[in-house]
């Protein structure tokens, strides 16, 4: 019998996989030339990328509350809005000349929302692989494991080639309206097995009234 949790795994292994556009490796081709047009530093753009990255890091366990509570595809819909809209939101800044402690504080948000976007497809990718695969669960990691170690070992080199032919503000812009056309639409497909409560959601993603049987 066809598991669907496959189709639950490529697509959250895509998303996960994908989302590499929002990690440092991804970032420091374009970073001289965001440092030119924005008139900041390297090191204030580290500075607030690690800073976003510990914010996150401390809002995980709250992330996860909220994996727990919601549908998964109105719990991944609202991340991959973030995560978009924070592509879509950098590659405005050159447009819109702000001054540089502005510039910084955008990039800031925008850094935010991209890594808990990230760490929630992380956690989204290994919760499903648990949920699915409980007798492969082994060989289903292994598998996503491998697939993502590709996804992720070709994103720097795509990204210094895509440096050297586009502008940084027209590469964002693209990742960003990728994600809200395309991955907004497939995670529609990502679900937890109805054993784990996906279908105690109305449509509204609020908790459904459950009858206790004496």
């Amino acid at each position: 019998m066809f598991n669907y949790g496959w189709v639950v795994l490529f697509i959250t292994v895509l998303l996960e996989g994908l989302s590499g556009f929002g990690r440092t490796a991804s970032f420091s081709p374009f970073l001289k030339d965001v440092c030119r047009d924005l008139a900041v530093t390297s090191a204030q753009i580290s500075f607030i990328y690690g800073l976003a990255n510990l914010l996150t890091g401390i809002a995980l366990p709250y992330i996860g509350r909220w994996y727990d509570r919601y549908p998964t595809k109105y719990f991944l819909r609202v991340f991959v809005t973030l995560f978009g809209s924070a592509f879509i939101g950098m590659s405005a800044l050159k447009i819109i000349a702000a001054p540089p402690f502005l510039n910084l504080f955008i990039l800031f948000c925008a850094f935010v929302a991209i890594r808990m976007s990230v760490q929630s497809y992380m956690l989204t990718g290994r919760c499903m692989v648990a949920a699915w695969f409980k007798e492969n669960r082994g060989f289903a990691t292994g598998l996503t494991c491998l697939l993502l170690a590709s996804v992720a070992s070709s994103m720097p080199h795509l990204n210094l080639r895509l440096s050297r032919f586009f502008a940084w503000q027209h590469v964002w812009l693209t990742v960003g309206i990728f994600w809200l056309c395309i991955m907004l639409f497939l995670v529609r497909w990502i679900k937890k097995p109805p054993a784990f409560g996906e279908n105690d959601f109305d449509d509204s993603g609020k908790p459904k009234m459950r009858k206790i049987c004496m």
